[in-house]
């Protein structure tokens, strides 16, 4: 594990700074004129092992998902909750997107693209460093037939050379229609931050559905078992 999950897990309910650290002072606190507040539903997809739980814990600012190398292993729609003066966001983790042999991953694959349904913004994840594979080009297929906006996440910009981002963006740029594309390492919080700001900027004009403080609706229960 890399980044913010390799610590041991914060006490639910506490919202955290981007880096891990205590958040900053308008955190929290939704904004009065709720006519200006926008609060949305976020989905992050792809294949498996591009860093989606990663990024999760990374825009909660807390280990909601469990991390790992082993595919497959997020089973659940994890959701985390990032909560600020103007703008909360829903963030759902999901499964691996891959062509499945088997039932139970027929049926994780289906509860993944279950989870597009329904929400204000999806962040489809790409593993920079690994480059634009098959895998890749059946999820934005399936990107492709969606109505709701689709951001690129380039994630593991860490781990590739800086040279071969720009071709990576063109390449993907022609492969399909994206809302944005957005470069990050989520395991070190590069450009992360950018991220952020264009999904609060996307994200519908709608009153906070939850409460300022809580950082995912998952009991303590199920957050024991991720770790």
């Amino acid at each position: 594990m890399t980044g913010i999950e390799a610590g041991a897990p914060r006490r639910r309910g506490r919202v955290m700074g981007r880096q891990g650290g205590p958040a900053g002072p308008t955190a929290g606190r939704v904004a009065a004129d709720a006519a200006t507040y926008r609060c949305g539903f976020v989905t992050l997809f792809g294949r498996s092992n591009v860093g989606k739980s990663t990024l999760l814990n990374r825009l909660v600012g807390e280990k909601v998902a469990i991390v790992t190398d082993v595919p497959q292993t997020t089973r659940n729609r994890v959701q985390g909750i990032r909560t600020f003066s103007d703008t909360q966001a829903i963030y759902m983790d999901t499964p691996g997107i891959h062509r499945a042999r088997y039932a139970l991953n027929r049926r994780m694959v289906a509860s993944a693209i279950g989870a597009l349904d329904g929400m204000d913004l999806l962040l489809l994840l790409i593993d920079g460093a690994g480059g634009l594979g098959p895998g890749d080009r059946y999820v934005m297929q399936i990107a492709a037939k969606r109505s709701e906006p689709v951001f690129l996440v380039i994630n593991k910009t860490d781990l590739m050379p800086k040279p071969a981002l720009l071709p990576l963006i063109a390449q993907v740029s022609q492969a399909g229609s994206f809302t944005e594309i957005v470069p990050v390492s989520a395991a070190t919080g590069e450009n992360v931050d950018r991220l952020e700001s264009l999904i609060r900027r996307t994200l519908p004009v709608r009153k906070p559905l939850f409460p300022p403080g809580e950082s995912t609706d998952a009991p303590e229960r199920f957050l024991i078992a991720e770790l």
